[in-house]
């Protein structure tokens, strides 16, 4: 009997409480501009390929209240970079984070928004004309790293522009891993050398 009730639950340690990650977080990306998807967005025109770009999206890479198992949560995206071979090599990807149950399609969306407040008495029609407030949803922070000497690191050949200016294109795989914090990593790939890490930083969890 003494077995069964065990089996059963019975005369066993509670299962350990695992925590759900408090917040979504993500990257801010540009995306090639589509009307129907990104009207009202941002945009500027690439001078690398030419093409009109979506400025500001938002690409997702942890849900909010997705369980914080022992290995923590893992999510990467890959991204391109483009640079001329006379720029600065320093630059960032913008983390962001959201503690809303939805994930907003664009950055502007989760910086800060209104919400009704009521007092006590106050009718629906004051409270649409005068109760609301700005509350916080959510925030950002720039991850840096640095692509010095990475042409030669990993082997890249050199593009031009049509007029004629040398540039780079680099593949990125950003990495974050949620656990008791969450940590950034920047990886610049290559499939025919080895992958070289260039930046990363921590975010608020």
């Amino acid at each position: 009997m003494g077995a069964i009730l065990k089996g059963a639950g019975f005369g066993t340690d509670p299962p350990a409480v695992v925590p759900p990650c408090p917040k979504s977080y993500g990257f801010v990306v540009a995306e090639d501009f589509v009307d129907f998807r990104h009207q009202g967005s941002p945009s500027y025109l690439d001078t690398f390929d030419g093409r009109r770009k979506a400025d500001g999206q938002m690409k997702w890479l942890v849900a909010k209240d997705s369980p914080i198992m022992d290995a923590g949560i893992t999510a990467s995206i890959r991204l391109t970079r483009r640079f001329y071979r006379e720029a600065p090599r320093n630059f960032r990807i913008r983390a962001a984070w959201c503690n809303l149950d939805r994930q907003p399609a664009r950055v502007s969306e989760i910086r800060s928004r209104t919400y009704p407040v009521m007092t006590p008495g106050q009718s629906l029609l004051a409270l649409s004309l005068t109760g609301r407030e700005w509350i916080a949803t959510g925030g950002m922070e720039d991850i840096h790293y640095t692509l010095g000497g990475i042409e030669d690191t990993l082997g890249l050949e050199a593009q031009r522009i049509p007029l004629g200016q040398e540039f780079f294109i680099v593949e990125l795989e950003v990495t974050m891993v949620v656990t008791t914090s969450v940590e950034v990593t920047v990886t610049a790939m290559n499939a025919e050398r080895p992958p070289r890490k260039v930046g990363g930083g921590t975010l608020p969890l």
